[in-house]
């Protein structure tokens, strides 16, 4: 769990009790090459940060052609957010790309620590502003530009 709580210190520094109260929602899980995370059209319970592995965020178009909207690799948080924080079916599919190690977390009780613990509750701030905000913007320029592969060591 090193390189997870390195990751979210890029964020906040977060405190050992804090840390302590985070991990505790932490499961640590395998998914084997093309195994499936989540599945279009399921509502999420859970996010994962990515230890080890590459995953791909995709949906189905009318004519069932996979259409990948991004890539997510080591030491990044995945889910379906829009579909976990509106508790809706999600538009995208979740799938390993190669085997991928990942710690688990139920995204309710994670709120709930966003509206008991004022560090975490800070970290959740600074990670959206970076992720959802700031980087969304040249991630959507970028992805017009480059290709799948350019855009994955550029975000990675």
């Amino acid at each position: 769990m090193d390189e997870f709580w390195s990751v979210l210190g890029n964020y906040y520094n977060l405190t050992d009790e804090s840390k302590n109260l985070l991990g505790k929602l932490m499961r640590k899980t395998t998914l084997q090459k093309n195994e499936i995370y989540l599945y279009e059209g399921d509502i999420p319970k859970n996010a994962a940060f990515i230890r080890q592995g590459l995953l791909s965020y995709f949906y189905s178009d009318q004519n069932g052609n996979k259409v990948i909207k991004r890539f997510f690799s080591e030491n990044n948080f995945v889910a379906s957010t829009s579909a976990l924080i509106n508790k809706s079916p999600s538009m995208f599919t979740i799938q390993a790309l190669e085997e991928t190690l990942i710690y688990q977390f139920n995204f309710n009780k994670f709120l709930d620590l966003v509206s008991s613990n004022h560090e975490i509750a800070l970290f959740y701030i600074k990670y959206l502003e970076k992720n959802w905000i700031t980087n969304k913007e040249l991630q959507e320029i970028t992805l017009k530009q480059q290709t799948a592969k350019q855009t994955l060591f550029r975000f990675s």
